[in-house]
């Protein structure tokens, strides 16, 4: 029965789409088990009308990397602007990395991800852009 109720949690994710801009607000801990409902949650046609995406990680504890995978095809599928992530932690910037969503210091390719930090972790974004998130 433990399992069960497991598998019948929602996905610490909620999800809005407004005058083109999709925004995530993350909560929690997206774990290995949230990965296809995360997916099929992001793959909704509406959402690959937004101009621009914005993923509130304020509140997100940990990332699993086969979730930070999971968000990563999904945008790649529907995201057709940038996407800017603010106030990640860093273990899970770090996850992010690992994934391949932060722009790497040898590629010439931008990327679309822009990784906003704050000062200190935990506390609201400042929204300044950090110069080199990959020093």
């Amino acid at each position: 029965m433990a399992a069960d109720s497991h598998l019948a949690r929602p996905v610490p994710v909620r999800i809005t789409a407004e005058e083109g801009c999709t925004r995530l607000v993350f909560a929690g801990r997206l774990a290995a088990g949230d990965a296809l409902e995360l997916e099929q949650q992001l793959g909704d046609r509406r959402l690959a009308q937004a101009h621009a995406w914005l993923w509130d990680m304020t509140g997100l504890i940990e990332l699993d990397l086969i979730c930070a995978y999971a968000l990563l095809r999904a945008i790649r599928r529907t995201a057709p602007g940038p996407v800017r992530i603010r106030g990640a932690r860093r273990t899970v910037v770090r996850t992010l990395r690992r994934a391949g969503m932060a722009q790497s210091t040898q590629s010439t390719r931008t990327s679309p991800f822009e990784l906003l930090m704050s000062e200190t972790a935990g506390n609201p974004l400042d929204g300044r852009p950090t110069p080199n998130i990959n020093s």
